[in-house]
Parts: C-alpha cells; structure tokens; sequence
C-alpha cells in the first residue's frame, strides 16, 4: 500500500535518537546529508519513492535503523 505523508508527519515517524544518529551519519556521510536535503526540500514524503526506499535501506546498512524498523515506517505502523 501506498501512503503519503507530509515531511513534518514523516519526520515525526522517526524516535529522537534515530533522527540523531541520521544528522550524526549527514556530518560525515554525503549520501545520508542528500537523503535529509532532498526530505526537507520536499512538501510530500510517498513511501513507494525509489529514492526513499534506497535512503531506509541505506539506513539499515548504516545500522541505524533495523529492517523491522525500516518495514514499520514504509508501512505506516
């Protein structure tokens, strides 16, 4: 299923400290630092993005987020 969100409701989703392990990552890693310019520039978040769903798996290489935690983001738990 597909959902969209506006950026804020689709920030809110993260807890803090995967939002502060996401700006930490952006400091040092050019990839994770487009993903959040490319988040705030945007007025809507869809989660069927390519885009979107390549950043959670990044994110999940990182090991900031778990793959459990990825599906129940993309999904709207």
């Amino acid at each position: 299923m597909r959902y969209t969100w506006y950026t804020k409701a689709f920030i809110e989703k993260f807890t803090m400290t995967e939002l502060q392990a996401i700006w930490n990552a952006a400091s040092t890693n050019e990839v994770v630092c487009r993903f959040i310019m490319m988040g705030l520039a945007a007025n809507e978040i869809e989660s069927d993005d390519v885009d979107l769903e390549g950043a959670m798996d990044y994110f999940v290489s990182l090991g900031i987020l778990t793959q459990a935690r990825r599906d129940e983001i993309l999904n709207n738990y």
